[in-house]
Formats: C-alpha cells, structure tokens, sequence
C-alpha cells in the first residue's frame, strides 16, 4: 500500500467513524430527553461528526504523522469518541428497554455496553490505530481481553460508586450516564496504555 492509497485509508476511516459517532448518539440524546430542532439534529450528528472526523484527522496527519506514538494515539483518540458513543448508544438503548437506572441490573447493562464497546474497539484497534500486523494472533486477543477485562472492573467499580454510595436515593437516567461517562474517561486512558504496552507491542512480536 502506498502512502496515497493510505492517507485515503485514513480519510475515510474518519468519515465512517465520525458517522458512527452520530448515529449512537441518538439514543443518548433521546434517552436524556434532550430537545433540539430536529433540522439542527440532524446536521449536527450525520453532518458535523463526519466532517469532524476528516478535519481532525487531517490535522492530526499533518501534525504527527512522522511520530509513531503520538499518531497511532490520535487515531486511538477518534477511535475512542466512537467507542463511547457506541457504549452510551447501548447503554441508552437497554435503559430504554428495561427502565433500569440504578442498583445492580445497572452494572450488568453497563457491562454489556462496555463489552460492545470494547468490540468495536478491538477491530478499530487492529486494523488501523495500533496496526502492527495484519494477522491476528491468539496471544494478542488474550491479552486484549486481559486488559479489556481490567478496564471493565474499573467500569463497574466506578459507576457503583457514583450511582450507589455517592448519589444513593436519586436514581436518574442522567446520573447514569454521568456514572458511565466518568468511567470511560478514565479507562480510555488506560486502555490505550495497556494496549499499547502489553497488546499491540510489535517489540513483544
């Protein structure tokens, strides 16, 4: 592949990414009760994100397409906002479903929408921000789900915290989502270093 057929690779990849960003985030903003004109809506999330997409990663390119780590983490970065808004759209979505805003039925479809982020996150990560080899291994995998597994305990440990010690007696559908963005936030820095470190590590190939 060379480097124009790639820079296109990259382009493009931002664009579907940016759409997925919009896309999941209407449950979240249906979910929240949220009002906007439904023109504006519409622009901001199947036109605004993509096109965010592209812009970012063009700047991003041009800025630190020459340094590994910072690129590959500014490819993880746009990865990451659309594993949120995947998690936050399923997380949403079972809510929706189920009426559950807190206590433990809470954690259990919090943990099924972090898995499925985590999903989308695996084959983003492989094929484009930690690209290393186009052949996926078993020991890669396991240790993708190690870590994965980590971040998830972290998850959990996070919102049963905010949801039942810090904000007991007030259970919310705003109070979930604010458990869940507090914990991804934090295990998306995680993740990337674990992945980086232990996962996609081409030195450990």
């Amino acid at each position: 592949m060379n480097g124009k057929q790639l820079k296109h690779a990259d382009y493009e990849y931002a664009l579907f990414l940016g759409l997925t960003i919009g896309l999941f985030l209407l449950p979240v903003v249906s979910g929240l009760g949220l009002s906007f004109p439904s023109f504006l809506l519409d622009s901001v999330l199947f036109f605004g994100f993509p096109l965010f997409g592209l812009s970012y990663i063009f700047i991003a390119k041009h800025l630190f397409g020459e340094i590994k780590v910072l690129w590959e983490f500014s490819k993880y970065f746009l990865i990451g906002l659309a594993n949120t808004a995947v998690h936050f759209g399923v997380l949403n979505i079972l809510i929706n479903i189920t009426g559950v805003v807190s206590g433990w039925p809470l954690l259990l479809i919090s943990a099924l929408s972090f898995t499925a982020a985590m999903v989308h996150s695996y084959i983003w990560s492989t094929h484009w921000s930690f690209e290393v080899s186009k052949h996926r291994t078993y020991r890669e995998f396991k240790k993708f789900f190690e870590v994965s597994f980590v971040s998830l305990l972290l998850s959990i440990t996070i919102i049963f915290f905010i949801t039942e010690i810090f904000a007991k007696g007030d259970p919310s559908v705003f109070m979930a989502n604010f458990a869940n963005a507090i914990a991804a936030l934090t295990t998306l820095f995680s993740n990337f270093i674990g992945y980086k470190l232990l996962v996609f590590n081409s030195k450990k190939r």
